[in-house]
């Protein structure tokens, strides 16, 4: 989701239908991994003492919530499922994901030890993509800072200005700030 911080306005929301929850979930059981989601008090898995999700709870500054099993608890709207894992099985555990949900949901890598699961379409790409459109502006518009490298994954932002959050320039037109906090992108605007 794409939420303007200034007026509280969804300005772009697509979630994860809740048919893939037990999907994923059996999913990750199979492939020997940890998944998580989030709620509104942080995030959420089985398997809290997990190296790899706690990097997430680092990361968002968020605290882990166990829950004895992850597809019943998750009864609400999500956006997206977190699949973590050793950085040394992310490309075979990405290439079966994306083998069995071919056509249905994405996964991408995020980070080396982060695959992301989201709705077919979605990534920060088509979510930077729909703002600008509904703000009439282009990419000649968009100044992107990133906080993680899954900025990457996408031709929409090759060799588009991406900078560190000390390097904002005041004559870019609009420049925002794209965090990724308990499923959401927050906008931040800097005229």
């Amino acid at each position: 989701s794409i939420i303007d911080c200034a007026t509280g306005e969804t300005l772009y929301r697509k979630q994860l239908d809740a048919k893939y929850v037990p999907q994923l979930c059996a999913f990750a059981r199979e492939q020997g991994v940890v998944i998580i989601t989030y709620n509104k008090q942080g995030v959420v898995t089985e398997s809290p003492e997990d190296e790899w999700a706690l990097k997430e709870c680092f990361t968002c500054k968020l605290p882990m919530q166990k829950v004895e099993d992850l597809a019943a608890y998750v009864d609400y709207p999500i956006c997206k499922m977190l699949i973590t894992l050793d950085p040394a099985r992310r490309s075979e555990v990405l290439e079966a994901g994306r083998k069995q949900f071919a056509g249905e949901i994405d996964l991408y890598p995020s980070s080396p030890f982060f695959i992301e699961a989201v709705p077919l379409g979605v990534a920060k790409d088509v979510s930077l993509s729909s703002l600008l459109e509904s703000r009439g502006l282009t990419r000649d518009n968009l100044m992107a800072v990133k906080n993680d490298f899954s900025f990457f994954h996408s031709s929409f932002l090759l060799d588009q200005k991406v900078f560190c959050p000390q390097l904002i320039s005041t004559n870019c037109s609009v420049a925002m700030e794209l965090l990724t906090l308990v499923s959401y992108h927050f906008i931040k605007h800097f005229i």
